[in-house]
């Protein structure tokens, strides 16, 4: 199967370098937008953890007083029309999942779903007015151009995945992609810092690139009514449901947080769209074995249309290293901005 599926790899590795080729000579241009945008991206497929930093990016520039908006595509959501603007109201399946938890937790940004990211800019500009947009799952997304550019990788991006295009691998892009970002994080949850700290020296330090490394955390159980209303359970007898990319860095995050393991432990797929009878046999199975229900944020924008009788994990980041700076992550942003309004 590696005989077929490397010349695969080869021969889509060939178009994608072509299309940036034709980017940098400009025989296809990329729209300028109207205010100052970051990207948050990634190389690979799967789950990196770019939607918790986009929400710490949001929360960092609403504590410096400015006005945000938030560009996403929708994975997976179904909107009437495009640009859609998701409000507190939407559902997941017209927004998208992401989109609608981000808008839920950062109340005062503008959340835009378009997957044409260069019309939804200027659509929500000419409305709102905003200072920041934040270009949700960017990277790859040359036809509009970013004043900040992050890329993130997974620690299994560089242990197991380094430089292994699709369909052979799970990159998107060859590693010469790095040299189009301006700052690297890399996500180490599940892993020990120092045992990917190797990795990042090896493959990722040479790029001369600010790099970090963080981890998600859980920070408090919420309910799903209003997702910054911290909850103490009654007990610690829970099931666990997941429907993201990487289920098991949620397990380990929450055996830690409550410091037992889930009685059971349910996984969908990556932005799967929950019927009523995946809920009724969630119910079933919680109430047999009375346990309480826990989810992520991005589950429970899905599944509160079914009950309310749930709990979800509150989500942050921390950082823990830096390497080729000298600057906080805060820092960079700040500095990106304030060049760009100079």
């Amino acid at each position: 199967m590696k005989k077929i599926l490397k010349p695969i790899s080869r021969i889509y590795q060939t178009g994608m370098s072509l299309r940036n080729i034709l980017y940098i000579k400009k025989i296809i241009t990329s729209h300028n937008p109207p205010l100052f945008t970051v990207s948050v991206g990634n190389i690979s497929w799967g789950g990196t953890g770019k939607t918790p930093v986009c929400h710490w990016l949001l929360e960092l520039a609403h504590s410096l007083k400015k006005k945000t908006m938030l560009l996403s595509r929708g994975y997976k959501g179904k909107p009437p029309h495009y640009p859609y603007i998701t409000d507190e109201n939407s559902q997941a399946q017209f927004s998208g999942d992401e989109p609608l938890m981000l808008k839920l937790l950062c109340k005062d940004t503008h959340v835009i779903v378009d997957p044409k990211r260069e019309r939804a800019i200027e659509f929500g500009w000419r409305l709102f007015k905003p200072d920041i947009a934040i270009l949700d799952d960017g990277f790859q997304y040359l036809k509009l151009k970013r004043h900040l550019n992050i890329l993130i990788f997974s620690a299994n991006d560089l242990i197991y995945n380094w430089n292994k295009i699709i369909p052979y691998g799970t990159w998107r892009e060859d590693k010469s992609a790095i040299n189009r970002s301006d700052v690297i994080l890399v996500n180490t949850t599940g892993h020990s810092n120092n045992d990917v700290l190797k990795y990042i020296e090896k493959y990722i330090l040479p790029f001369k690139k600010p790099i970090y490394t963080f981890r998600t955390y859980i920070k408090s159980i919420v309910s799903i009514t209003d997702f910054k209303k911290d909850i103490n359970l009654p007990n610690k007898n829970y099931l666990l449901v997941v429907g993201i990319a990487n289920p098991k860095k949620v397990y380990v995050s929450i055996c830690e947080f409550l410091g037992t393991p889930p009685k059971i432990f349910l996984t969908y797929p990556d932005h799967y769209n929950y019927k009523q009878n995946d809920w009724d046999k969630i119910e079933y199975q919680a109430q047999k074995n009375n346990c309480i229900i826990l989810t992520t944020l991005k589950d429970a924008v899905k599944l509160k249309k079914f009950s309310q009788n749930f709990f979800a994990l509150n989500v942050k980041i921390d950082f823990i290293d830096k390497f080729n700076t000298t600057k906080d992550l805060e820092e960079v942003f700040i500095e990106a901005y304030e060049k760009y309004k100079k």
